[in-house]
């Protein structure tokens, strides 16, 4: 390894683990506007970057590198194998990832830089070789034997498909959904956290009518028996239902779990501040009961309290919390689903 070669390992050894706040770019040729500023990226904190002039949400690094800071050398790979790669990545808790295609890569493009033509401080640690390829899904119609590839120095163009290119993860931008719009499940949604994170953002409320003309009455169940289902926050209410039912002596858990509305089949007894979450959500007007089908009645949430007792919200007025007795008390059902 000549004197040379090893200045440029050493500094690229340094910039892969520099700070991505250390890594601006700047445009080198002044008498171009940037087409990618900062501005028209919103970073988020699990790895991923929304380009918001397209709304597609890419992965920062490529695949291959760290997660954090990039750190590392990409994996170069064949365009089958890097096609296979992004079908089976699985990040920041989405699993849809893909290649992107000619067009959405060609989008990122900073026509203002030379290689890498490309945003670094959104983008950062790429190699920079201005012929090293990174894979689009796109084949070149004109010869199989090609696929669509974006160069390190902005090119576009067909490349061999047996050449080792680079992979940047794109997915197609999720809906957007606001407290009190209608769920995929015909549901209303009642919580957004607003990221994603263990796989989930919001939480939709059953539909009005989902079993029947009203939501089912029971009684909470368990009496004289301590699951250990006292978790009351926000995202517990899955975890403690799924308690419940393998326990075998919630009725009010079974029927949530056991719920199938609209297709879906994925809910579950709230816990108590996913439960006031739901009430402080629908509770606006003086007819919300109506509007919503809800009982002006104690609804269950999956909060124990202890071995005689559970908690419940008071929908009759108010939401607050009411400790009810497990069997001697009538509380209604209505689940809840994350997604």
């Amino acid at each position: 390894m000549n004197t040379i070669t090893k200045m440029i390992r050493s500094v690229w050894l340094f910039v892969s683990f520099m700070p991505i706040a250390a890594a601006q770019a700047t445009c080198d040729n002044d008498k171009v506007s940037e087409t990618t500023p900062d501005s028209t990226f919103e970073i988020h904190d699990d790895g991923t970057v929304t380009h918001l002039r397209t709304g597609l949400m890419w992965s920062r690094c490529l695949h291959g590198q760290a997660t954090t800071w990039c750190a590392g050398v990409p994996t170069a790979l064949p365009w089958h194998l890097a096609l296979q790669a992004a079908d089976a990545a699985d990040l920041a808790g989405y699993d849809d990832w893909r290649l992107p295609n000619r067009a959405e890569l060609a989008s990122l493009v900073e026509y203002c830089r030379g290689a890498p033509a490309l945003n670094t401080s959104i983008f950062p640690n790429v190699p920079w070789d201005p012929a090293a390829v990174f894979w689009t899904s796109t084949p070149f119609a004109e010869l199989p034997a090609r696929a669509w590839a974006v160069l390190n120095s902005g090119a576009v163009t067909p490349v061999d498909p047996t050449l080792g290119g680079y992979v940047r993860l794109v997915r197609t931008p999720e809906r957007l959904y606001q407290v009190g719009d209608v769920g995929p499940a015909g549901g209303i949604i009642v919580y957004d956290k607003g990221t994603r994170s263990d796989g989930w953002r919001y939480l939709e409320a059953a539909p009005k009518a989902w079993s029947g003309s009203h939501d089912p009455w029971t009684t909470w169940g368990c009496e004289g028996t301590t699951v250990g289902t006292i978790a009351t926050a926000i995202g517990t209410g899955a975890a403690n239902t799924a308690a419940l039912v393998t326990a075998g002596c919630s009725a009010a858990a079974q029927i949530a779990a056991e719920a199938e509305i609209n297709g879906y089949e994925d809910w579950f007894l709230p816990s108590r501040e996913e439960l006031k979450a739901m009430h402080d959500a629908l509770a606006i007007g003086t007819n919300f009961h109506d509007e919503h089908g809800l009982a002006t009645m104690s609804y269950a949430s999956s909060s124990e309290l202890n071995s005689n007792s559970a908690i419940a919200i008071d929908f009759a007025g108010g939401g607050s919390q009411v400790n009810v007795h497990k069997t001697l008390a009538t509380v209604v059902v209505r689940p809840v689903r994350a997604f």
